[in-house]
């Protein structure tokens, strides 16, 4: 390898060795509201629905209780998890395991 080609390979070997690594994914969403109406938009069933394309989610909220998200047209449960903390109207952390499909099912369960 030439001297001028040398370090050209070799960032394009180091951009290579970043892009292959598995990388963590955060989602930060916004939203301008009081923490109790967003407990409430989260938690109510019905108020969820209007959010989540007719999906309920229904649980005792409590945690290490289960929760689900049922879509009422097809009577399917599509996504179901733990509540793993729950310090309303706070703080809810859960698992999340996505069953609308064999694809997804398999993907593992994220918090």
């Amino acid at each position: 390898m030439s001297k001028y080609a040398e370090p050209w390979a070799a960032t394009l070997s180091g951009l290579k060795d970043r892009l292959e690594q598995r990388m963590e994914k955060v989602f930060e969403i916004y939203i301008k509201t009081t923490p109790e109406r967003l407990w409430e938009a989260i938690t109510d069933p019905e108020l969820r629905a209007k959010y989540s394309f007719g999906v309920g989610v229904h649980s005792d909220w409590s945690p290490g209780s289960r929760y689900e998200s049922v879509h009422p047209g097809a009577g399917l449960t599509i996504a179901e998890g733990e509540n793993v903390e729950v310090d309303p109207p706070r703080r809810l952390v859960q698992s999340f395991t996505a069953l609308w499909s064999d694809y997804v099912r398999p993907r593992g369960r994220p918090r």
